[in-house]
């Protein structure tokens, strides 16, 4: 991916730059691709210092803010909408005599990268994508880390809530920068 601004800019490492292609595999089918070797993007939350940008319904107000936050921040904005009960795809929560919580996975889950099909080639070179015209072995997908790079890609997740269901799930993982850049007008700049 090149960058190449018309004016002077600074790109925050709190805008996503791109999306990527795939499907989630859970259960069985995780297992049967890693042993396989698929490259797969393991959705393994381990406790609520977890970064992912989050996602949540326009109705929501004041709104969370659209950049990679700790899982316990979107818990906490969560809470001050008066929703403590929320469910976290393929985890759950177990509160600690202690007052702590802690988080299970309880079966695997993981988003399998895949390059756009043919059907949805019109938006392969849009920044919904984009991420899947890159070299997927540059990618170290166990932390999702661009290798010659300065990005990252990070789990996104969506907050849905219906008389059925109130939930966190997992979308699509969006690509980040490591750091906030400033890029000059007409140079060219590689970012993988």
């Amino acid at each position: 991916m090149y960058i190449k601004p018309k004016v002077d800019t600074v790109i925050s490492q709190n805008t996503a730059l791109c999306g990527i292609y795939g499907r989630f595999l859970t259960g069985a089918e995780v297992n049967t691709a890693t042993e396989k070797k698929v490259p797969l993007f393991q959705l393994h939350i381990k406790d609520l210092d977890y970064i992912a940008a989050f996602e949540h319904p326009a109705t929501m107000t004041p709104s969370f803010p659209e950049k990679p936050s700790k899982l316990s921040d979107f818990l906490a904005f969560l809470d001050t909408h008066d929703i403590s009960d929320a469910k976290l795809i393929c985890h759950e929560f177990q509160p600690s005599e202690d007052g702590q919580v802690t988080i299970k996975r309880s079966e695997p889950c993981a988003f399998e990268p895949l390059r756009v099909p043919v059907n949805v080639k019109s938006e392969a070179n849009s920044t919904t994508y984009f991420g899947s015209n890159m070299n997927f072995a540059k990618v170290t997908w166990a932390t999702g880390e661009v290798s010659d790079g300065h990005c990252k890609f990070l789990h996104t997740f969506k907050f849905e809530t219906s008389a059925q269901t109130c939930q966190i799930v997992p979308t699509r993982p969006q690509l980040y920068l490591n750091e906030s850049y400033r890029f000059r007008s007409g140079m060219v700049y590689q970012l993988f």
